[in-house]
């Protein structure tokens, strides 16, 4: 009975110990005091907080010493530790009225630890600021004059300025977009890119406070150039407006450039294999530059000279010998550029038969059929062997060179050409001894038909007599060649 009554009066001992203690007997608790202008209607429980974060909070509020205050704050492990030079605010939850917590500021690492038990003194301390304290600010001067501030504003704002102002407010939204795009972007995409920023202004800050003497010819310079901007400030006031003018036409310019983007885009995929190759051209280039200054160098300068000096000496001599040669090529170049390339690079235009090809391309296949033609004739042959057709009509042909003339027949329907004949006795102009290059310049249009030949009775036609067929015959055989 005696252990149970012993043991009955140690909880009752330790529950008023915890009633008017606030804690259980022999556990730790850190707790430190600070000494106040005033209260502010903190209480028991009020809460105490290091950079927003609850650290602990209020457990006793006593008058003294003198006018002022002493709050007892219980602060956890995680607001510790404390130093010696630390300091509070008492602030309002809500703006100006309201409950009150402890701001509490845990002081400078070099300064010595506050222990269990230790004090803020007053003048670490501060207080809120109260409705009646703002108002006191407000003199009689003041209020008038914060009353005809008021009252000008509804004037202004009642006569049209508040749509004025509504317009105006309407690019805020621009504004503030793309503040917002700008501090997106300033927060980084990385985990340390705002460490790394400060970091970086860090190394610019320490690089700026090395350069004491620079730092100041900065300001120096940057103090005359204000004072050549204040002496030409109506030159300024036109660049401003010229700048703001250019500011009206540049969207459309940044447009267009945008338009031309791309394209650019492109262009640089396409150029990009072209650079890929062009380091060993710029090598080949460079050792020929090389090479070139080698050639250049003082010790092999004067040989040069002495070598190139005939030749140098040959060239007035040399110009005037080929005035006359240039006279006379100049109007060959000028025929084969001006009409015999654009001919042979024109397509002929045969009606269905057109192939599109260049003249040129069209000639080298004439050359295949022609090699074809010629597989019959034997070497000591010196002309091409027409082959004869059945029917009714002959043809002769001019004199072949080395042959004489060449006479085949033909019936009626075979019989055209193109293009279309002139007609008998008439020929085309020729001009031989106009300048080629002032010729005119060969229609190749084809004019495709049949040629017209005069109608005869239908008589019967007299056959071919001996002797015409031994000339014919004597015409196409080979004439032997002159012996030297």
């Amino acid at each position: 009975m005696r252990l149970v009554g012993l043991a009955g009066l140690v909880v009752l001992a330790a529950l008023v110990y915890l009633v008017f203690a606030g804690r259980l007997p022999f556990t730790p608790s850190f707790r430190i005091q600070a000494t106040v202008a005033s209260t502010n209607e903190l209480k028991k429980g009020s809460p105490v907080r290091i950079a927003g974060v609850d650290v602990g909070q209020v457990v006793e509020m006593r008058s003294g010493p003198g006018d002022a205050a002493t709050l007892v704050m219980k602060i956890a492990d995680r607001g510790r530790p404390l130093h010696t030079d630390a300091s509070l605010r008492i602030r309002p939850r809500l703006f100006l009225e309201g409950s009150f917590y402890v701001d509490l500021s845990p002081g400078s690492p070099s300064a010595p630890v506050l222990g269990d038990g230790g004090r803020i003194p007053l003048g670490h301390t501060a207080g809120p600021v109260q409705i009646s304290q703002v108002l006191s600010t407000f003199t009689g001067d003041l209020r008038a004059s914060l009353v005809g501030t008021l009252h000008e504003l509804a004037t202004g704002l009642g006569r049209g300025g508040a749509t004025a102002f509504g317009r105006a407010a309407r690019p805020v939204g621009d504004i503030t977009r793309d503040g917002a795009i700008v501090a997106g972007a300033a927060r980084g995409s990385g985990t340390h890119d705002t460490t790394e920023l400060v970091q970086g202004a860090s190394r610019l800050a320490t690089a700026l406070a090395s350069r004491n003497r620079q730092l100041a010819g900065l300001v120096g310079d940057l103090r005359t150039t204000t004072d050549v901007l204040a002496g030409h400030a109506e030159d300024l006031a036109v660049t401003v407006r010229n700048l703001d003018h250019v500011l009206t036409v540049a969207p459309p310019a940044l447009r267009a450039v945008d338009a031309v983007l791309p394209d650019l885009r492109r262009f640089t995929r396409t150029l990009r294999p072209s650079l890929r190759r062009l380091p060993p051209i710029l090598q080949d280039g460079n050792a020929a530059l090389e090479q070139a200054a080698a050639l250049l160098a003082p010790h092999e300068l004067p040989r040069l000279l002495a070598s190139a000096g005939p030749a140098v000496r040959w060239l007035p001599t040399l110009t005037r010998r080929l005035q006359p040669l240039l006279s006379l090529v100049t109007p060959v170049s000028d025929c084969i550029r001006d009409r015999v390339l654009p001919v042979l690079f024109s397509a002929v235009k045969d009606g269905p038969l057109s192939t599109g090809q260049p003249a040129w391309l069209e000639l080298l296949h004439s050359l295949i059929g022609t090699s074809g033609a010629l597989q019959t004739i034997d070497g000591n042959g010196r002309a091409a062997r027409v082959e004869a057709s059945g029917g009714e009509e002959s043809i002769v042909t001019a004199v072949a060179p080395g042959s004489g003339p060449l006479i085949g027949r033909v019936t009626d329907s075979q019989i055209a050409s193109r293009p279309i004949p002139l007609g008998p006795g008439r020929e085309p102009p020729l001009r031989p001894y106009a300048e080629c290059r002032r010729q005119p310049m060969p229609d190749l249009d084809a004019r495709t038909g049949t040629f017209a030949q005069p109608t005869r009775p239908n008589a019967a036609r007299p056959p071919l007599k001996p002797d015409a067929l031994r000339g014919i015959l004597d015409g196409l055989s080979p004439r032997p060649q002159p012996t030297r």
